[in-house]
């Protein structure tokens, strides 16, 4: 939507598990739907290649032959150079940027280099009028050093919602269950799976699945939910238990003092309190028809 809306660069941040599905979301629904092609750019390779998407959601990597995106060497400042100098119209990735833009301390001009050529880049895009996008594609959990990110728009992956997650798992149980898991209730599963993306919920449950010794709904949200507490371990995320303090600080005075509250407003409590105070009634019109006095009740206790 950003870039339909001519925004030149966008950020977008997704975990690496999801990497590869988040190239088939940009291939998919920018780069076919503007008829453009795709590149991308990352360390690892210190080159471009052309990004394509067969029918089957299947990735893969093309090498270029188009001399005009060939690098004279493997920096990202020659990446940065070539994109800014080539008149190729397309979607240009660059993998893990800010990686080298906000932790190289020891080559701090370096750093203020590219932070510099990446707003060149922008204005130069807006300007231009081309079809010309570029994408800082982010899956180590690194921002944008703050003189970018006030320029350039981030995005991060959503989470899948509870329809999506129900629906995912309900596709997966069937491979592994066949014509079984069509009665399976599959509330607990979703529960166990909240929070966790569609790569890993595919992961998780194959995992979960496999480890059953008794393969059934609740041994499998078991072993998921053992996956799902280990992975946001591994991002410093953890549970905590619920504290077993039940009558701390008089909380236990509270708890009987609601349920008498609750008990107030039953209707067989409030059946008999009529009851009482119709009884009370009748004595005291037996004693108005004996001729005995009636004392008030604070009068009697204090005599006694």
């Amino acid at each position: 939507m950003l870039i339909e809306s001519g925004v030149p660069i966008v950020s977008v941040t997704v975990p690496l598990l999801e990497r590869m599905t988040a190239l088939q979301r940009i291939y998919n629904e920018c780069a076919i739907k503007r008829n453009l092609p795709l590149y991308l750019w990352n360390a690892g390779w210190g080159f471009f290649k052309q990004v394509k998407c067969d029918l089957e959601d299947k990735v893969s990597f093309l090498n270029i032959k188009l001399s005009s995106l060939q690098l004279g060497d493997q920096s990202i400042i020659s990446a940065l150079n070539c994109l800014s100098n080539c008149n190729i119209e397309g979607i240009f990735i660059l993998e893990n940027l800010s990686s080298l833009t906000g932790n190289i301390t020891s080559k701090e001009s370096f750093s203020h280099k590219i932070i510099s050529q990446i707003i060149n880049i922008y204005y130069d895009l807006v300007s231009s009028g081309q079809s010309k996008y570029l994408i800082i594609l982010s899956t180590d959990n690194v921002e944008l050093p703050q003189s970018l990110s006030s320029l350039i728009p981030a995005l991060s992956l959503k989470l899948p919602n509870p329809e999506e997650v129900a629906e995912l798992i309900k596709v997966l149980l069937a491979k592994f269950l066949g014509e079984l898991s069509c009665n399976c209730d599959v509330a607990a599963i979703v529960n166990a799976a909240s929070g966790l993306t569609a790569v890993e919920i595919r992961l998780g449950l194959t995992l979960a699945v496999n480890s059953c010794k008794q393969l059934n709904i609740n041994s499998v949200a078991s072993h998921l939910l053992d996956y799902k507490i280990n992975r946001f371990r591994a991002l410093n995320l953890n549970f905590v238990t619920q504290p077993n303090l039940p009558d701390f600080g008089g909380l236990d005075l509270l708890k009987k003092y609601i349920e008498n509250v609750k008990y107030d407003f039953l209707t067989s409590a409030r059946i008999n309190k009529r009851r009482v105070e119709s009884t009370k009634f009748m004595q005291v019109q037996q004693q108005i028809l004996s001729g005995e006095k009636i004392m008030p009740s604070y009068l009697t206790h204090s005599q006694q």
